[in-house]
């Protein structure tokens, strides 16, 4: 597992950044036992409420996520930006959005969550299990030139009860048992979501 915590000054920005194929011989590919988080992205609780913890960004970029309980879950007062990514075979959820975390999820593919998994009608299986990519809590974030498929429970989920949280634009979804709960796909770009500083340059 990745994770990312405590993210302190004088660092503006972490970057998790995989070579492009073109330039590297293997793909990039993070794969993890089951049962465990991929990536893991918070601000830790007791940093919550510090001002200088409210404006620090991750990027992730090029990176490959499967065979892992969730492909990334993040929360706190995160601030995130997911770019080219790509989340298959995960058991329970493939993006996973809590907390106040703010993100932007842009040419990113999610396939094959929970695929022929788990029981949705068993009383005991969580509601978010077999989800593409979920927000909930007090999330929000936009959703860009994505592909979610083969989903076992919704596709992109708004779970925060606020339908103006979550921007879906130019995105294919399908084949996942409810491609969209909460979330109705935008005519229009997102003008909301998480926007990196002008002067934050991941290389």
């Amino acid at each position: 597992m990745i994770r990312i915590t405590n993210i302190v000054p004088p660092f503006t920005a972490i970057n998790a950044e995989a070579q492009d194929a073109v330039k590297s011989a293997v793909n990039p590919l993070l794969s993890f036992t089951p049962g465990f988080t991929g990536i893991y992205i918070d601000t830790l609780s007791s940093d919550r409420s510090t001002p200088q913890y409210k404006n620090r960004y991750v990027t992730l970029r090029n990176l490959t996520v499967r065979n892992s309980a969730v492909g990334v879950f993040i929360t706190g007062n995160s601030n995130v930006a997911i770019e080219n990514c790509r989340f298959e075979n995960n058991i329970d959820r493939g993006i996973d959005v809590a907390g106040n975390a703010k993100v932007s999820i842009s040419k990113t593919e999610v396939h094959a969550i929970n695929f022929g998994g788990a029981d949705l009608t068993d009383p005991r299986v969580p509601g978010n299990v077999g989800n593409g990519i979920v927000f909930r809590g007090s999330s929000s974030g936009t959703i860009f030139s994505t592909t979610v498929s083969g989903s076992l429970n919704a596709g992109i989920s708004n779970q925060t009860g606020r339908s103006d949280a979550v921007c879906a634009y130019q995105v294919s979804v399908f084949a996942n048992g409810t491609n969209f709960v909460g979330v109705r796909p935008s005519s229009d770009p997102c003008g909301g979501g998480v926007k990196t500083p002008r002067n934050f340059s991941p290389r």
